[in-house]
Formats: C-alpha cells, sequence, structure tokens
C-alpha cells in the first residue's frame, strides 16, 4: 500500500480522495487554479518531501492478562486463554525532509501515510505509531468496545 505512493497516478489517487477545500487550507490554491492543478502541483511538493521508507519486522512476547503465577497462567491456559501473546511487529520508519514546512509535512503524512497504514492493518486490535523527530510521542489507536 506505501509503495503506491512512489507513483504519480497512485499519488494522485490518494489525493483525490482527500476534501479539496481542507488540503486548499493546508496547501492554498494559486489564483484561479482549479483541482486538477492544484493536485499536480501538490503532487510535484510531495515528490521533493517524500523520498521512501525502511521495513523491518520484529518479533515480541506480550503479556496478554494481569500479572499471574506461571500455575495461573498455565490454568488459563487450559481454559482456551492466552497469557503470552508471540506477534510480529512492522517497524517502518520515514525520512522526509521538512525544512520551514514542517506542519505541511505533518498533516500530509497524516492524511497519506498514517491512514493508509490504519486501513493496511484493520482488524488489529490495537495499532501503536512512535513517532520521533519533529515531535516525539506515542499514538495508539485501538478497537472499541462492541465493534
Amino acid at each position: 500500500m506505501l509503495d503506491a505512493l512512489f507513483y504519480k497516478n497512485t499519488l494522485l489517487a490518494r489525493l483525490r480522495g482527500l476534501d479539496m477545500e481542507v488540503v486548499a487550507r493546508h496547501f492554498p490554491r494559486e489564483s484561479g487554479e482549479a483541482n486538477n492543478a492544484l493536485l499536480e502541483r501538490l503532487g510535484r511538493w510531495l515528490a521533493t518531501k517524500f523520498i521512501g521508507y525502511s521495513i523491518s519486522h520484529v518479533s515480541g512476547r506480550f503479556r496478554a492478562e494481569p500479572l499471574a503465577s506461571m500455575q495461573e497462567a498455565a490454568d488459563l491456559e487450559a481454559k482456551g486463554r492466552r497469557y503470552l501473546i508471540d506477534e510480529t511487529t512492522a517497524v517502518t520508519r520515514f525520512i522526509f525532509p521538512c525544512d520551514d514546512d514542517s506542519e505541511r509535512v505533518e498533516w500530509f503524512f497524516h492524511e497519506l501515510f498514517v491512514n493508509a497504514i490504519i486501513q493496511f492493518v484493520n482488524g488489529e486490535e490495537e495499532i501503536w505509531m512512535v513517532e520521533s523527530g519533529l515531535h516525539n510521542r506515542l499514538h495508539i489507536w485501538k478497537v472499541e468496545e462492541g465493534n
């Protein structure tokens, strides 16, 4: 899904899916500029900001229940509940030159990349994104109860 953002036609298709009035607030129109011209100009600008990414896979183990003794954990397993869960995590790194456009880059990163990742891993109970660079923060998306 992220590879699609390396190609002009698929990048422009993703941009067309955004609300053009919101896009224009982050990337103001030039005088008399129509949507297609704005998207073409935005595509050229994004091409200078998004150059690539790297992905590595990390194996981890997580506790799915409150801390328990080995016997309590075995009892949970015997009842069909999991105490420890093995998981493979994809760690994706993006590098963006921001210059004086950091707010604009951040908004487009969220709209194009974060939303793409969330859609791709939709069905996971929880998605974590650790951001470092301009901001150091942790984003967590969780499935709401009943969904």
